[in-house]
């Protein structure tokens, strides 16, 4: 599965884990059971996120549920990397969630942002993603009569017209006017046969032939 767009097929998913991972075991340190029934959704600063609400042996292909973080009453997550590596992940279908009788021991209405779906949807973005964090973006920031080209990642707060608006969340090597934490805007573009998310500079510089001098972009 390519994680820059695993949130597609996972995200909003409760999904059957077979074979849990060893970095999933540590994180369910102190309960039993190999397997386990979760929720996926999307954490917008920390990426797509399990919820572990049921764990489970099987025997004779009989499923035996195990003490839960819920019978606990706490919340175990993980994180997608450490997901990802156990023996087999399978989304269940409605009918399945019924039978089971699987519910979530809290609401996740915080963590929706309707406004982002469009955007993680995108296929234009994908390329451009965060393994396992599809609003964070890699974006390039453009050359200049004095600086060079720079790649830098932003985490998407808005998107509108195909235009994404980001908060950079690192510090760039060079002066471009922007910092750490500032907000910019960006588009997709073509840039001699190849595609960037291209950020909007505030800055006087040249007209865009410069992007043409494809030779000389060494990025940081």
């Amino acid at each position: 599965m390519d994680l820059r767009i695993a949130h597609i097929h996972l995200a909003n998913k409760w999904v059957r884990i077979d074979g849990i991972s060893p970095d999933l075991k540590k994180v369910l340190s102190g309960f039993k059971g190999d397997n386990l029934f979760g929720y996926m959704y999307i954490d917008h600063t920390a990426g797509l996120t399990l919820e572990a609400v049921k764990l489970f042996t099987l025997e004779n292909e009989e499923i035996i549920y195990q003490e839960s973080p819920p019978d606990k009453q706490t919340r175990v997550i993980s994180r997608l990397d450490a997901v990802i590596t156990s023996s087999e992940i399978r989304i269940l279908p409605e009918e399945k969630i019924e039978t089971l009788q699987l519910e979530l021991p809290f609401p996740l209405d915080s963590y929706k942002r309707d406004d982002l779906e469009d955007f993680r949807k995108e296929e234009a973005f994908h390329e451009f993603r965060g393994e396992g964090f599809p609003d964070d973006i890699q974006v390039l920031f453009p050359p200049t009569e004095k600086l060079k080209p720079e790649l830098v990642w932003g985490r998407v707060e808005k998107y509108e017209n195909n235009k994404i608006t980001f908060q950079l969340l690192n510090q760039p090597h060079q002066n471009f006017g922007l910092n750490i934490h500032n907000t910019a805007t960006a588009t997709v573009q073509n840039i001699e046969n190849k595609t960037y998310v291209v950020c909007k500079l505030d800055l006087e510089r040249p007209p865009s032939t410069q992007l043409k001098e494809k030779k000389w972009w060494k990025f940081w």
